[in-house]
């Protein structure tokens, strides 16, 4: 006969049995909360979304406390679909009410509550408030201008259904998905990739004429002239240059080439190739030579306004293969197009029995491909097709002159940037690196950890234009979080000569963490929060201990250690 072994008996006597044992997977929420709590973002939101009187009769947050927690499960969870925030908060809320310092109750996450947010974050007025005070709060204005601002659109799609006038339309994407609806957020960042400001607009528009609205919000935010302003080719648009200009700000971008006289570039581009000027400037990035180039003055004017503006001509290498290449491409696929012009007699192929037809066709291809003066093309005429009719041609020769492929391949690869700055702050070699590096670790960057986890605004699950705009504001509050904290503990690391311990796997640490490993390797490590209920009903909690990566962020943060004391009270 089986029984239990003798010990067993003695298990109610010996331990002392709990009516329930509640885990919370607590993670990063006490480490996000403080963090939004130092940047005052909830002091900022209420200021300037105000809470009415009559929804305080019916929930204990004000809107701006309702937002904050809001980003938190959005941060925490990954998601920022409504549906699933107040089940998450009806289980966290007694962790969540311990950290806030007062209730935190799921009822104050209804859907239509959290779509009232929505509507009230959708408003142009509110979102430029809380911009600007963000924007003093977080962004050390005076070590900004020793660096610049950049602009730059995204395009964010969904899957929506297109309705005239409204904000989902079809446009250009460039992750190809050009088959989603989208709208367009056009956005200011540091170069070390810190949201400044932005706006949404419909999918279908250009992005050329959004510049100048944003770029004129954020002047009237600065306390001083001198700033840089750096964007892409669609900014230079000669109005917005002039409203730099005038606004006594500096500007810096590639210049388009439909804002240039064809004639103007190729004369600017065969001086540098001619080798009539003299010595090039190389641009060397550290020991990796990145390119060369010139520059010079000219007289720029728009109305009455006149201002020195220089002119950047650079050859990048690592433009200048790919450019050779598309020539090589070119050569091949205009050859094969022009023999396919007259093709053998066949059913159903055409044949050419005109000789201005002849030479319209290769006066086409060699346009399409812009090989005019580079491919010579013999024919002959056959007289043997369909005796007593009208003879074909047939072309018999593409022949490549190879000396103007050559000159073709020595114009690739050049770029033509335009600036008002000085010399002395600005040298032509360190110009191009600025740009390099505001493209890739700024607003590009920045983009890509708006579309990327945590954030996740492609696609968005709303519908309504307002929700929209709405939801795409709070996840760009959600990247103000995500890059305020990963400049703080950069900062901090550089300033304590430091690095953070346990960031890559095998316990590696580093000195230019991101944001998004950070958050990851913290969940990674769990960090748990434990509710047990004992049967008289006393209540004691028991928190788990911290991961050395999270200990070391509080640490050079100087975030406060209450946070962990409130947890166990």
């Amino acid at each position: 006969m089986l029984g239990y072994p003798p010990a067993m008996s003695t298990l109610t006597a010996d331990i002392e049995l709990v009516s329930d044992i509640i885990p919370y997977r607590i993670d990063d929420i006490p480490l996000l909360c403080a963090l939004m709590r130092q940047m005052e973002l909830d002091t900022i939101l209420d200021a300037c979304v105000p809470t009415h009187a009559n929804t305080l009769n019916h929930n204990e947050l004000t809107n701006g406390e309702a937002i904050v927690i809001w980003l938190l499960y959005v941060l925490s969870q990954a998601d920022h679909r409504k549906v699933h925030v107040e089940d998450w908060v009806r289980h966290y809320s007694p962790v969540l009410s311990k950290l806030w310092g007062a209730p935190v109750l799921a009822s104050d996450f209804t859907d239509d509550r959290l779509s009232t947010l929505l509507t009230h974050l959708s408003r142009l007025a509110s979102q430029r408030k809380v911009d600007e005070l963000l924007f003093h709060r977080t962004v050390y204005v005076y070590d900004l201008y020793r660096r610049h601002i950049r602009l730059d659109g995204t395009a964010c799609g969904g899957f929506h259904q297109v309705e005239a006038g409204g904000l989902m339309q079809y446009g250009h994407a460039k992750d190809g998905r050009d088959d989603l609806a989208q709208f367009t957020i056009m956005a200011a960042a540091t170069s070390k990739a810190q949201y400044i400001s932005g706006q949404c607009y419909a999918g279908a528009q250009a992005d050329d004429p959004l510049y100048l609205p944003l770029l004129q919000r954020i002047v009237a935010w600065l306390p001083h002239s001198g700033m840089l302003f750096v964007g892409d080719c669609k900014m230079c648009a000669l109005a917005i240059r002039a409203a730099i200009v005038t606004a006594l700000h500096h500007y810096y971008m590639p210049l388009a080439q439909n804002h240039v006289a064809k004639r103007e570039y190729a004369q600017w581009i065969d001086a540098a190739v001619a080798g009539t000027l003299p010595a090039l400037t190389p641009i060397w990035r550290e020991e990796e030579l990145l390119g060369y180039g010139y520059e010079f003055d000219r007289e720029q004017t728009d109305g009455p306004l006149v201002w020195r503006e220089r002119v950047h001509v650079i050859r990048s290498l690592a433009m200048t293969a790919p450019g050779m290449q598309a020539i090589d491409r070119h050569v091949a696929r205009a050859t094969h197009a022009l023999y396919a012009l007259t093709p053998p007699p066949k059913q159903g192929n055409q044949q050419i029995t005109e000789e201005p037809q002849l030479h319209k066709g290769i006066a086409a291809i060699l346009h399409r491909y812009e090989l005019e003066g580079v491919l010579t093309v013999t024919w002959t005429r056959d007289e043997t097709y369909k005796k007593g009719k009208a003879a074909r041609f047939v072309i018999t020769q593409v022949d490549v002159d190879a000396a103007h492929v050559r000159a073709l391949k020595h114009r690739t690869g050049w770029r033509v940037f335009v600036t008002n700055t000085t010399r002395d702050r600005l040298p032509l070699d360190q110009g191009v690196l600025l740009y390099r590096e505001g493209a890739g670790q700024g607003i590009e960057r920045m983009n890509a950890m708006l579309k990327g986890t945590p954030i996740g605004i492609t696609p968005l699950f709303v519908h309504n234009d307002d929700q929209i705009i709405g939801l795409a504001y709070l996840l760009t509050l959600a990247l103000r979080v995500m890059s305020y904290f990963e400049t703080s503990v950069r900062e901090a690391l550089a300033h304590a000569q430091e690095e953070l311990p346990d960031y890559h796997p095998g316990g590696k640490s580093s000195a230019n963490p991101t944001a998004k490993t950070m958050l990851e390797r913290i969940a990674k490590r769990g960090f748990t929060l434990l509710e047990i209920i004992r049967d008289d009903g006393t209540r004691q909690w028991m928190l788990s201990k911290p991961p050395p990566i999270l200990k070391k962020i509080m640490d050079v943060l100087k975030l406060p250690t209450s946070m962990y004391e409130k947890l166990l009270e």
